[in-house]
């Protein structure tokens, strides 16, 4: 018991530095890394061995994980070097035509259609950027606009295994498997139609949360400025329109790709890789490659090394196993007991610590539960930590990268917004969210059979 300490030491002043971003999330993970592998050959020169060397490399990181994300990344910046993106925006600002309803409800469309299937991060810096120019520009207050983009992105990122680095995680840690319906189409088939429904709901919610916000800043934009708003032309913003059609049919082609690696027993990752330097050549932005590296989010990608072999030190030593045991045991087996202690546990603690080292952290857990609780599948388990993760995001500030970002917008941008104002409309978004992801389990488990 004693072996367990310093390394459960170590994983809650990382998890405490980390959710206090007072620190460089990717430098406390990194250093916590160092940390841990320092204390593992510590007591492998005193006679017990944690874990190997070799161990760090092929159980602890996972590899693939890593792939996907990177490849994700580049297929981003790649999207928006050739400006792709900003031309699909473009196109969806005019056909609002300076309707504030219409320019509300397109943007959150356009930002949960692109957090569906590239992420959710990378969907809300494009699309709130612009979303920021184009109503500051008609003199109407951002934080409406914005705050529904947030909760619209949140509300996607369980719609697909690349709506979130979380999804893929867990769905990498479980190989996957269809039979959890981890695989690409059986998770669309589970997440998309349910992360449609949040992303309504709270869509309409979110809307009227902050319905006294829809005002002019200052004097309200005439209609002889909204027509010069509007000449802006979508083709301006692409470096060549035959890049459109070939962007649509590359994307058809990559979801096609991920829904038959299933089938096929293709690794996901090579798909992913695959996908990436497909548009790089598609695009001729091979020309450019050197800045597209430059551009990608390294960080993202260290951070997720040094959180791995963090939680994997925990997990090395047991911590992980008994924490997982003793809910099944409190529990009675009772799985309906089981579903809503993670949802409210998972989503509570992933709105004020990085969703993805609670991600981690559980997928050494889930095991032992279903063990403990003898539950013959680990799905309903599986699935009410990917659903309450994702969207505990919006509870806090505190949470998800894109609450984080919106939060610091609003400060730079002085728009005025509070960190409680932020936890009265998270709260209750939260709150509903919550109970309808119990619901939803409740209800594909009683029809799955889980």
């Amino acid at each position: 018991m004693l072996v367990m300490i310093p390394f459960t030491v170590i994983m809650i002043i990382a998890y405490i530095l980390i959710a206090s971003d007072k620190i460089n999330k990717t430098l406390v993970a990194i250093g916590g890394a160092a940390v841990t592998m320092t204390v593992a050959y510590i007591y492998f020169f005193a006679g017990t061995e944690i874990f190997t060397e070799k161990e760090v490399l092929t159980e602890l990181v996972d590899w693939g994980a890593i792939i996907i994300i990177l490849s994700l990344l580049v297929i981003v910046e790649v999207s928006k070097s050739s400006g792709i993106l900003n031309y699909l925006t473009v196109t969806i600002i005019k056909l609002t035509k300076g309707d504030t309803e219409k320019i509300l409800f397109y943007t959150n469309a356009l930002v949960f259609i692109l957090s569906a299937f590239l992420g959710d991060e990378s969907a809300f810096l494009i699309v709130g950027g612009i979303t920021l120019v184009l109503v500051k520009n008609m003199k109407l207050d951002p934080m409406p606009f914005l705050l529904t983009e947030v909760v619209s992105s949140n509300a996607a990122s369980c719609a697909s295994i690349t709506s979130s680095l979380t999804n893929i995680i867990i769905a990498s840690n479980f190989s996957f498997a269809p039979e959890y319906y981890l695989s690409y189409d059986r998770f669309l088939l589970i997440a998309f139609p349910f992360s449609l429904l949040i992303f309504g709901i709270n869509l309409v919610i979110g809307k009227h949360l902050v319905r006294d916000r829809f005002v002019c800043v200052g004097e309200c934009i005439t209609e002889s400025e909204i027509e010069i708003i509007l000449a802006l032309e979508a083709a301006d913003v692409v470096k060549n329109t035959a890049l459109v059609k070939r962007f649509f049919l590359f994307f058809a082609a990559l979801i096609i790709g991920f829904i038959l690696a299933g089938f096929l027993g293709i690794p996901f990752f090579l798909i992913a890789l695959i996908g990436s330097i497909t548009l790089i050549l598609i695009t001729g932005e091979y020309s450019n490659i050197d800045k597209i590296i430059k551009r990608i989010d390294w960080s993202t990608i260290i951070f997720f090394f040094g959180v791995f072999i963090i939680v994997g030190g925990v997990a090395s030593v047991g911590l992980l196993n008994l924490i997982g045991e003793a809910i099944g045991r409190l529990s009675g087996g009772n799985k309906i007991l089981i579903w809503l202690t993670l949802i409210v546990t998972s989503g509570v603690i992933a709105a004020f610590v990085d969703s993805v080292s609670i991600a981690l952290m559980l997928l050494y857990i889930i095991p032992s539960v279903v063990a403990s609780a003898g539950i013959t599948t680990p799905a309903s388990v599986i699935w009410s930590v990917i659903l309450a993760v994702n969207l505990g995001d919006i509870l806090s500030p505190l949470g998800g990268v894109n609450s984080v970002l919106i939060f610091l917008m609003f400060k730079r941008e002085k728009i005025k917004f509070s960190f409680l104002d932020f936890m009265r409309v998270g709260g209750i978004l939260s709150a509903l969210n919550f109970t309808l992801v119990f619901l939803y389990i409740l209800f594909i488990s009683s029809i799955l059979g889980w």
